[in-house]
C-alpha cells in the first residue's frame, strides 16, 4: 500500500511539473501575443498621424482651389471691362473717323460700327464663358479636396480607436500570461512536494 502510494505521488508530482512547463509555455504565448498587439496599436497611430496629416494637405489644397476661383471671377470681371472699354474706344474712334468724312453713321460706316459692336460683344460672351467654367472648375476641385479630407478624418479617427482596442487586447493577454505563470508556479511547487513524499514512501519500513 505504501508503494503504490509512494509510485502515486511521484506521478502526481511529475505530472504537476509537466504540467508547470505547460503553463511557462503557455505563459510566454500570451506574452508575445500581448507584444503584437501593441506593435499593431503603434502601426495603427502611425498611420492615423499619416491621415491627419494628408486631411491637412487636402485642406490646404483646397483653399488654394477656393483661392483660384475667387482669382477667376476677379479676373474675368477685369477683363470684361478692359473689352469694354476696348470698344468704347474703338466705337468711338470710327465714329469721329465717320463724323470727320461727313458721314451720318450709315452706309458703310454704319456697317464697320455694327461690326465692331457685335465683335465686342462676342468677346466679352466668351470671356464670361470661359471664366465661368474655369471658376467652377476650381470650386469643383476645392469640394473635392474637401471631401478626400473628410475621409482622412474619418480613417484617422478609425485608426485611432483601433489602437485603443489593440492596447486592450494587449493587455488581456498580459493578464493571461501572468495567470499562466501562477498556475505554473503552483503546479511546480506542488510536483516539488510531491516527489519527495512519495520518495520516502517507496523506502520499506518509512
Amino acid at each position: 500500500m505504501a508503494l503504490s502510494s509512494g509510485f502515486s505521488s511521484i506521478g502526481a508530482g511529475v505530472s504537476d511539473l509537466f504540467a508547470a512547463e505547460a503553463t511557462g509555455y503557455q505563459a510566454a504565448a500570451f506574452e508575445e501575443q500581448s507584444a503584437a498587439a501593441l506593435t499593431t496599436e503603434e502601426a495603427d497611430l502611425l498611420r492615423a498621424q499619416g491621415d491627419i496629416v494628408e486631411g491637412r494637405m487636402y485642406g490646404t489644397a483646397a483653399d488654394l482651389a477656393d483661392l483660384n476661383a475667387q482669382f477667376t471671377e476677379q479676373s474675368t470681371k477685369i477683363q470684361v471691362a478692359q473689352s469694354q472699354r476696348q470698344q468704347f474706344l474703338t466705337t468711338g474712334t470710327q465714329r469721329a473717323g465717320a463724323a470727320a468724312l461727313g458721314s451720318s453713321g450709315g452706309g458703310s460706316a454704319g456697317d464697320i460700327l455694327r461690326s465692331s459692336v457685335s465683335q465686342a460683344q462676342l468677346n466679352r460672351g466668351v470671356l464670361m464663358q470661359q471664366g465661368v467654367i474655369t471658376e467652377a472648375g476650381f470650386k469643383e476641385q476645392a469640394q473635392s479636396y474637401r471631401s478626400m479630407q473628410q475621409a482622412a478624418g474619418i480613417a484617422a479617427t478609425a485608426e485611432e480607436e483601433a489602437s485603443v482596442g489593440e492596447i486592450d487586447v494587449s493587455k488581456a493577454y498580459q493578464q493571461s500570461a501572468e495567470a499562466a505563470r501562477v498556475q505554473g508556479e503552483g503546479d511546480e511547487i506542488a510536483g516539488i512536494a510531491k516527489i519527495p513524499g512519495g520518495v520516502l514512501g517507496l523506502i520499506p519500513g518509512l
